[in-house]
């Protein structure tokens, strides 16, 4: 119970001591008005400005895409089923009219009521009614629910659309790539291989002038090396050709 004492009075010393904890100014951070380094407007491309122009397989390619990609098509489903959604919506907001009209016909067979009936009685055996109805409801948007109903669908209508935009302009910008590449890889080839040959030509003639004894034969190595490095890139383009195919 005496060492009790002493820790007690520890304790309450502490709590006395430590008291509410300090308050830490957290001010807002002051955002610049724009991004540092945003583009200019003038230098900044449009991505028609950026696609290769007049190349017949990306024609070809783009054309075919769009015309029968499952992904935009059912980008474009989400568009007319996000536009039936608004037009119900605003439909709701409507009064309702309906009309309906009806047309009964009955037959009676006279002999039913007997041969006793009395001077100038005819039973008409075909009877035809019409009937017409015209009925009119409509909800008062009294607290906004309709009205936000509507606004609601009518941003699903903006938001699909901009999905599919984005679907098109993914496939445009990965078929134009794909064309870039494959026409990079061509003009890379037919530069290697004139490289090859002026390679191969100036290693002919350094072996000519190591015969004639005016050049030594390092020429001759240099030239064979330089077209060996030529040879080796071309054989390096045939995997990156068929990375370009997969």
């Amino acid at each position: 119970m005496i060492r009790a004492v002493p820790l007690l009075a520890a304790a309450a010393l502490a709590g006395c001591v430590a008291g509410p904890p300090p308050e830490i100014a957290t001010p807002v951070p002051a955002l610049p008005a724009s991004y540092l380094y945003a583009t200019p407007s003038d230098e900044a491309g449009s991505l028609a400005a950026l696609l290769p122009k007049d190349d017949p397989a990306f024609d070809r390619l783009a054309a075919q895409a769009l015309a029968g990609s499952p992904t935009l098509g059912e980008a474009l489903a989400r568009i007319e089923q996000a536009r039936g959604g608004a037009d119900r919506a605003g439909a709701e907001r409507l009064p309702n009219i309906g009309a309906s009209v009806s047309v009964t016909g009955q037959r009676t067979n006279p002999a039913q009521f007997g041969t006793d009936l009395p001077p100038g009685v005819e039973i008409d055996n075909e009877r035809v009614g019409y009937a017409a109805n015209l009925t009119a409801r409509w909800d008062p948007d009294i607290f906004g629910a309709l009205r936000a109903q509507e606004r609601a669908a009518l941003l699903r209508v903006d938001a699909a659309s901009a999905g599919a935009a984005a679907v098109r302009q993914a496939l445009i910008a990965e078929i134009a790539a794909s064309v870039i590449d494959w026409r990079t890889l061509a003009a890379r080839q037919s530069e290697l291989e004139s490289d090859l040959g002026a390679a191969g030509e100036l290693a002919r003639l350094a072996e000519v002038r190591e015969r004639a004894g005016i050049a030594p034969g390092f020429d001759r190595v240099r030239a064979e090396s330089q077209a060996a490095a030529s040879r080796s890139r071309l054989q390096s383009l045939s995997g990156e050709r068929a990375r370009a195919d997969w």
